[in-house]
């Protein structure tokens, strides 16, 4: 399959998937799938998509001659796949250990709790045997890319992310394996400042909604809002001045690859 193939038969899926289960696919998304299936190298190998989701990485990768297996805690997402699938967590994966040569979790680590962030990076480890491809949200600011439920207040990621990762703190999060490549992919990012943030939420209490989120705390869920045109390009202005106040920028996601220690 051509790269311009590939491009085009990601772009497919995301249309198609979008929305399945609840789960959010952007156009954006393109961007990194198509630099994950890069990171694999050339067929064959055995790859495991770990939180594959709707199982875009994983269909195109088992398309271009991948052995490709997907895991998702989310069986109604996973049922649109077409490359196998197993329902379990990343926590406890159900396979032997060095079972793939490739292992793959994109958007993984940063909806991970405290209490399993450490067994799932050791699952990762054990399952696979040559290499592990990891991507996360670049410097993401949780304060920015939060809300508050309006019925408890609880105040909340909108993407369902508890951690943020830099870098730096990629550097040792595996044990016996090294990094052994990194790099910034997708589009330029906006980069909030703080202080403004700080003003408007926590002084005047002005937390932005979030229609279609679900409180962790009390399950609520937000509702929809209606916008006209006039709001609409107003927030595109707005979101126009705040990218250039973000400088410097960064891009969207952090990508990583980790070679076994042999």
């Amino acid at each position: 399959m051509e790269p311009t193939d590939v491009k085009e038969r990601i772009a497919e899926l995301l249309r198609n998937r979008a929305g399945t289960a609840g789960h959010h696919l952007d156009p954006y998304d393109t961007s990194r799938f198509e630099a994950i299936l890069r990171e694999l190298g050339s067929p064959p190998a055995s790859v495991l998509d770990v939180g594959c989701g709707t199982g875009v990485a994983t269909d195109v990768a088992s398309s271009l001659g991948f052995d490709a297996v997907g895991v998702d805690t989310d069986a109604e997402a996973m049922a649109v796949m077409e490359a196998p699938q197993h329902v379990a967590s990343v926590a406890a994966l159900p396979f032997g250990g060095s079972t793939f040569d490739i292992v793959l979790a994109s958007e993984v680590l940063e909806h991970l709790p405290a209490p399993i962030f450490g067994q799932a990076l050791a699952e990762l480890s054990r399952v696979a045997a040559q290499s592990v491809v990891l991507t996360v949200p670049n410097s993401e600011s949780l304060e920015s890319a939060s809300t508050r439920c309006p019925k408890c207040f609880c105040i909340y990621s909108i993407h369902g992310h508890v951690r943020r990762f830099k870098r730096q703190d990629m550097a040792d999060l595996l044990p016996n394996f090294r990094l052994a490549a990194i790099r910034e992919i997708g589009p330029y990012k906006l980069r909030h400042r703080s202080i403004e943030w700080f003003f408007r939420r926590r002084l005047l209490g002005r937390w932005p909604a979030a229609p279609g989120t679900m409180c962790p705390q009390c399950h609520a869920r937000q509702g929809s809002i209606r916008r006209t045109d006039g709001v609409a390009q107003t927030s595109r202005v707005r979101r126009a001045a705040m990218f250039l106040a973000g400088y410097p920028w960064h891009r969207w996601w952090l990508l990583a690859r980790y070679e076994r220690i042999t």
